[in-house]
């Protein structure tokens, strides 16, 4: 961003989107926490990013804790931890059902592993910590710092 939050300009009317071309995978599953899922994926998609979704099911509709719904693009064993460029997991109580899918475990410890972006959201710790990715220490000193 440049000054007084304006989106940077590389010359006369050409806009800078820093996160052009960059694939990110979001986690998602029933009871969701409604803005801890579209507040992100809306403003990496301001900055240029292909999101994704992935769900215990492809094509599923999954419902937030207040309703909003957000339909998966992928099944969580079909993503590749080398076509993203990060992963995103938000909060609700959606993190306590996904934790207990092995191959999100996996996904998770091969982003780590590959030193993708990790980001997490509240409860989304969960996920991480049953991955061993992070100890509770570290996951409740980014969440709460």
């Amino acid at each position: 961003m440049g000054k007084n939050g304006e989106a940077e300009s590389t010359k006369e009317g050409e806009i800078f989107m820093r996160l052009a071309g960059k694939k990110i995978i979001s986690l998602v599953h029933h009871d969701f926490e409604d803005l801890e899922l579209w507040y992100p994926i809306l403003r990496l998609k301001e900055e240029g990013a292909i999101v994704h979704l992935a769900g215990e099911k492809a094509n599923e509709t999954y419902i937030g804790k207040y309703g909003v719904p957000a339909i998966s693009d992928y099944e969580y064993g079909s993503i590749k931890a080398e076509e993203y460029d990060a992963i995103l997991v938000p909060g609700g109580w959606a993190p306590d059902k996904i934790r207990r899918f092995p191959e999100v475990l996996s996904l998770i410890q091969s982003m780590e592993e590959n030193k993708k972006t990790i980001g997490q959201i509240c409860h989304a710790g969960w996920v991480l910590i049953s991955a061993k990715s992070f100890t509770w220490e570290e996951c409740n000193e980014y969440t709460w710092h």
